[in-house]
């Protein structure tokens, strides 16, 4: 602070700093915001497709109440059951819902099988 109070310092739209103190380093960094949010999108794209075990389940406490959803995505087994029940194909399922193989379609409908069979 001088001695007429703080002051501050700003960039001006055609690039030029107003209020600079006589002295007062400025310093400019250009941070390449794309660049990161490219990078760390393609870091959990790889995170998840490393947690991806098609055709398993997984019941995660915290996330969506518990309920067993398809090995890391956050689709309900119950939704696909439903689906099916519905009369859905295999390939308007996969069309839907992207993220799932044919292998979570098999385990959605063996799991159908086996809840309807207890």
């Amino acid at each position: 602070m001088g001695a007429r109070g703080p002051r501050i310092v700003v960039l001006e739209p055609d690039g030029t700093w107003t209020e600079a103190l006589s002295g007062q380093v400025l310093m400019s960094w250009v941070l390449p915001l794309d660049r990161y949010a490219a990078e760390l999108t393609k870091a959990v794209e790889l995170d998840r497709r490393g947690r991806r075990l098609p055709g398993q389940v997984e019941k995660r406490r915290g996330r969506l109440g518990s309920t067993p959803v398809f090995s890391g995505t956050r689709i309900p087994v119950a939704v696909v059951q439903r689906v099916i029940s519905a009369g859905w194909s295999d390939s308007r399922i996969l069309i839907e819902y992207p993220e799932l193989t044919s292998a979570d379609i098999a385990t959605a409908r063996s799991a159908q099988h086996t809840e309807k069979a207890s």
